[in-house]
């Protein structure tokens, strides 16, 4: 690292921060948590937290999002009723995606218009 004038100290070569705008435009991939997932819908939970990942799942043509197996309910009954909780308690917001974005406002279908064009949902044990 570089070093700082004090005996033993000094500051990474580098230093990560939170994505930037130019950065997420690069990215090919973006990898976020996903809260819950709906089995009837194939949706899953994204909740906005203060790690700030929404823009790393809308920004990128390619979003994978990795939940528990114990996260995923049967239906959306079961959904709101986590969701409710769990909101009202935090008051966090979070959004249900399912998918990626698609559009046909301008005739033919176009998927990725407004956030990924490509989901995947990587479920561990």
């Amino acid at each position: 690292g570089a070093p700082l004038p004090f005996d033993g100290v000094a500051l990474p070569a580098a230093v990560t921060t939170d994505p930037t705008p130019a950065e997420l435009s690069a990215a090919a991939t973006g990898v976020t948590a996903a809260s819950l997932a709906i089995a009837d819908y194939g949706s899953v939970v994204l909740r906005a937290g203060e790690h700030g990942s929404e823009p790393i799942s809308l920004f990128t043509d390619h979003h994978v999002a990795v939940l528990h197996e114990d996260d995923i309910v049967p239906d959306m009954e079961s959904a709101f009723a986590w969701l409710g909780g769990t909101l009202r308690e935090s008051r966090d917001s979070a959004i249900i995606a399912t998918g990626p974005s698609a559009t046909a406002d301008m005739g033919a279908l176009v998927q990725g218009a407004h956030g990924p064009k490509t989901v995947e949902v990587l479920v561990v044990a």
